[in-house]
C-alpha cells in the first residue's frame, strides 16, 4: 500500500501541473505539504519541515472544511478514471492505480470510503496471518506436547573420553597396546565406579576413543554428572602426567619398563565432550525433537547390537571434534540447561560451522571448567597455592605456548584485538581476525558473554520450544531406560597351585575396588563369547600376577577344556554375573607389583590358609581353598 493512506489528518497543497506558473522555471518543483499531528501544524517543503506552530480553533476549522474539499473532489476524480463508484472500489486491484491519483492531483483526499475499505482488507489479512502463525505454534507445541504416558521418551547425556598423541605414542614404545587398552579400562571403571556416573553403560569405542550413555532424570542429576566427568578428565590428566598411572597398571611384565614407560606416557592425555538428547524407544510416534534408540538384530557372527540415531547425536559427534587436551566441550543445548546453575564454568571459545548442524550456521564452541573442582584436585599436593586462588582460573588453565598452531584458542584470546600475523608461511599464518573477517564470523563482543549470548541464539534459531520439550522430560521417577546389549561374560576364577612349594596363591583386592575391595580371592578373569577361555585365562594372570599356568583339564572328553571346580554367582549394578572356579598349576612365576586391581599377593598352604578371617575374604573362600587340597595329588602329578 502507498504512504499516501497513513493519515486521515494529512493534506497537501500544490500547484496543477497543467496549469503553468510563471515561477516553474525553477529546477526542481516546489511541493508544500501541511500535516496536523499531536496539536502540533507542521510545514513541509520537499520533504523538509521548515515551519511547526501549535493548532488553534481556527486552523481546526479550515482544516475540516479543506479535507471535506479535498475529499469530495477525490471521489469525482477517482470516480472518473476507475468508472467506478467509490463504495464499490477492490482496494487490493486498484490500490495502485488510486495511489497514482492522488500524486497526481495532489490537492485531493483519500475518500474514507476507500479508506475504510482498505482498513477492513488489511483487517482481515491480518487476521489470517495470524492464525496460520498460531496455528504454526500450535503445531510445533502439540509436537513438544506428544511426550505422555504412550511415550517412552527420556532424556540422555553421551560424553566420550578421548585419548590424544595416541598415534604418536604408538611409534614410541612398543608397550602401546597394553598402555592404550589399560587406558581405556580404566576409564571405564572410574565411571562404573563414579557414584554419579554408575549407571553409565559403554556404548562405542572407537579406536582410542571411549563413549558413554547415561539416562538423567533431572537437573541436579544432570550437574553432578557433567562436573564428575569433568573432575573424572582432570585426575586421568594428571596420573598420565605425574607417573602414577603407569604404577597403576595391572600388566607385570609392562612395570619392569615402569621408568621408560612413565617418560614415554606423559605425551597421552585425554579430551572430553558432552552432548544430551531427547531418546524414545516408540518409533510410531513422530516427535520434532526427539532421537531413537533401537537393536541391530543379532546373528550367528555377530551379536545384537544397540544403536542411537537422530540429530542431537550427529551433532553430539560434530561438537566432540571441537575440544582438545584437558578440556570438556558441551553442545549448546547442554550448556543451556547448564547455565543458571553453572553459568560461571561455561566459557564460549568461538564459534565455527559444523557440517550438517544448524544448516551449517554458526555455532558456539562451549568449553566446561569448574575452577573448585581443579582446586579440590590440587590441595592436597606439594604445588597448591592456597592463598592464589586466581592460579586456578580458566585463563591460567592455558599453556604458555598452546596459540600456537591451534585456532579455537588463537581465535579466543584474539576477540576484540587485532593479533600479529606470523611471520611464516605456515597454515594458519594470516592474523586470526583477517580470518575471521575472510569467513564471516566476525561477532560483537556480547557474543561471548554466556548472559547475552545463549538467549540471543536460543531466540534467533527458534529453539524455546526444544528447551521446553527438554525441560520437562526432567521427572522425578525413577528411569529405567532400554539396556545397551553387551556380549555374553563369564567369569573365570582360578585358583593358582604351586606344586614345588605346595602352596596356592591368594590376592587382596584394591580399596578402590568396585566389589568387595580389601578381601581376599584368587583373581578372576573374564571371557567374553567371542574369545576362547584357555587364551584368555593364560593371558588374565600372565599379566595381571606375572604367573604362567596350566589349566586342569577335563580329559574324560574330546574337546579339552577346563575342568570346574564350581559354579558360583554375584549381584553387581542389578544384575547377576555368572562365573565358573577352575584350577591350575604354575609354570613360572615373577615378582609381583602392586596394581589398580590388587595390592598384595600371597603364597599359602591349607593350614596357613585358615589364618584368613572370613570377613576378611569373598564368600566360600574357605571351602574352595578345601577343595583344591583334596586334588593336590592329582595337581602334583599332571602333565
Amino acid at each position: 500500500m502507498s504512504d499516501d493512506f497513513d493519515n486521515d489528518s494529512e493534506f497537501a497543497h500544490a500547484p496543477d501541473p497543467q496549469k503553468k506558473n510563471a515561477k516553474s522555471s525553477k529546477k526542481h518543483k516546489e511541493r508544500r505539504r501541511i500535516v496536523q499531528r499531536n496539536g502540533w501544524k507542521c510545514t513541509y517543503v520537499n520533504g523538509r519541515l521548515i515551519k511547526r506552530e501549535p493548532v488553534n480553533d481556527k486552523d481546526c476549522k479550515e482544516t475540516a472544511v479543506a479535507n471535506r474539499k479535498a475529499s469530495k473532489k477525490a471521489k469525482t476524480i477517482i470516480e472518473e478514471h476507475l468508472q467506478t463508484p467509490v463504495n464499490k472500489i477492490n482496494t487490493s486491484v486498484s490500490a495502485d492505480k488510486i495511489s497514482a491519483l492522488v500524486r497526481e492531483f495532489a490537492d485531493i483526499k483519500v475518500p474514507e470510503e476507500v479508506k475504510t475499505a482498505r482498513n477492513e482488507e488489511a483487517s482481515q489479512n491480518k487476521v489470517k496471518t495470524d492464525q496460520k502463525i498460531e496455528k504454526s505454534e500450535e503445531q510445533e507445541k502439540s509436537s513438544c506436547a506428544s511426550f505422555g504416558e504412550n511415550e517412552t521418551s527420556y532424556l540422555c547425556l553421551f560424553y566420550s573420553f578421548d585419548i590424544v598423541n595416541s598415534t604418536a605414542y604408538k611409534s614410541v614404545t612398543i608397550w602401546w597396546p597394553v598402555i592404550i587398552m589399560e587406558l581405556i579400562q580404566t576409564i571405564r571403571k572410574r565411571v562404573t565406579g563414579n557414584q554419579e556416573l554408575a549407571n553409565s553403560q559403554m556404548w562405542r569405542v572407537i579406536g582410542d576413543e571411549v563413549i558413554f550413555v547415561l539416562p538423567i532424570q533431572n537437573k541436579t542429576m544432570l550437574v553432578s554428572s557433567i562436573d564428575s566427568i569433568f573432575k573424572l578428565l582432570q585426575e586421568m590428566v594428571r596420573s598420565l602426567k605425574n607417573g602414577n598411572f603407569i604404577e597403576n597398571i595391572d600388566n607385570q611384565q609392562a612395570k619392569k619398563d615402569a621408568v621408560l614407560l612413565k617418560d614415554q606416557t606423559q605425551m597421552l592425555s585425554l579430551k572430553c565432550a558432552a552432548w544430551i538428547a531427547a531418546v524414545s524407544d516408540s518409533h510410531n510416534q513422530a516427535n520434532y525433537y526427539n532421537n531413537i534408540s533401537f537393536d541391530y538384530p543379532g546373528t550367528s557372527q555377530s551379536p545384537e547390537m544397540h544403536e542411537f540415531l537422530g540429530r542431537d547425536i550427529d551433532a553430539g559427534f560434530r561438537v566432540k571434534q571441537e575440544t582438545m587436551d584437558r578440556r570438556l566441550a558441551l553442545s549448546f543445548e547442554l550448556a543451556y540447561l547448564l547455565k543458571d546453575i553453572r553459568r560461571n564454568c561455561l566459557y564460549i571459545i568461538d564459534y565455527v560451522r559444523l557440517k550438517g548442524v544448524w544448516e551449517n550456521s554458526l555455532y558456539p564452541v562451549v568449553w566446561y571448567y569448574n575452577e573448585e573442582i581443579i582446586r579440590s584436585i590440587y590441595e592436597n599436593t606439594d604445588n597448591y597455592h592456597e592463598y592464589n586462588k586466581s592460579e586456578y582460573s580458566f585463563a591460567n588453565s592455558f599453556r604458555y605456548d598452546e596459540t600456537e598452531g591451534n585456532d579455537l584458542v588463537i581465535n579466543y584470546f584474539a576477540r576484540g584485538k587485532m593479533p600479529r600475523k606470523k611471520k611464516n608461511g605456515s597454515k594458519g599464518s594470516q592474523s586470526p581476525r583477517t580470518q575471521i573477517e575472510k569467513d564471516g564470523v566476525l561477532l560483537p563482543s556480547g557474543m561471548f558473554s554466556v548472559d547475552k549470548a545463549f538467549d540471543k541464539i536460543a531466540r534467533d534459531r527458534n529453539l524455546s520450544f526444544k528447551m521446553d520439550y527438554l525441560k520437562e522430560l526432567f521427572t522425578d521417577k525413577v528411569l529405567i531406560a532400554t539396556s545397551i546389549k553387551k556380549p555374553l561374560e563369564l567369569h573365570l576364577a582360578v585358583v593358582c597351585y604351586d606344586p614345588e612349594t605346595h602352596k596356592v596363591m591368594i590376592a587382596r583386592r584394591s580399596e578402590n575396588h568396585s566389589l568387595n575391595p580389601r578381601k581376599w580371592d584368587f583373581g578372576c578373569a573374564k571371557a567374553l563369547s567371542r574369545e576362547n577361555i584357555i587364551d584368555t585365562v593364560n593371558d588374565y594372570y600372565l599379566h595381571t600376577f606375572g604367573l604362567q599356568i596350566e589349566l586342569v583339564l577335563d580329559k574324560t572328553r574330546n574337546e579339552r577344556q577346563p575342568q570346574p571346580l564350581a559354579i558360583y554367582e554375584i549381584k553387581k549394578h542389578g544384575h547377576i554375573k555368572k562365573g565358573l572356579i577352575l584350577m591350575a598349576v604354575v609354570k613360572n612365576k615373577t615378582e609381583f607389583h602392586d596394581s589398580s586391581i590388587y595390592e598384595e599377593t600371597k603364597w599359602v598352604n591349607y593350614e596357613e590358609s585358615k589364618q584368613i578371617k572370613e570377613d576378611d575374604a569373598v564368600i566360600d573362600f574357605h571351602n574352595t581353598i578345601k577343595s583344591v587340597f583334596s586334588y593336590e595329588d592329582r595337581l602334583n602329578n599332571i602333565d
